[in-house]
């Protein structure tokens, strides 16, 4: 299955399933920004997105409805 399906599954498509997809699901003016940066590793040879597949790095940043989320230490 191509990455760019496979990204739109997690996204845009289980948005839908959800009932959600007018408020997310895209990064779209409007919508809430939930989103993950995922650090690229550039040496891989694949182009850029697909290398958010199959990652094993912990994002960067995680922002839910547009701020960003700051998990608490323990």
């Amino acid at each position: 299955m191509p990455p760019d399906v496979l990204l739109a599954m997690g996204t845009l498509y289980g948005a839908r399933a959800l009932g959600v997809a007018d408020d997310c699901g895209t990064i779209t003016v409007g919508k809430a920004a939930d989103l993950a940066v995922i650090p690229l590793d550039t040496r891989i040879g694949k182009p850029d997105w697909t290398h958010v597949l199959d990652t094993d790095h912990a994002p960067s940043a995680v922002y839910v409805s547009g701020v960003r989320y700051r998990p608490s230490r323990s």
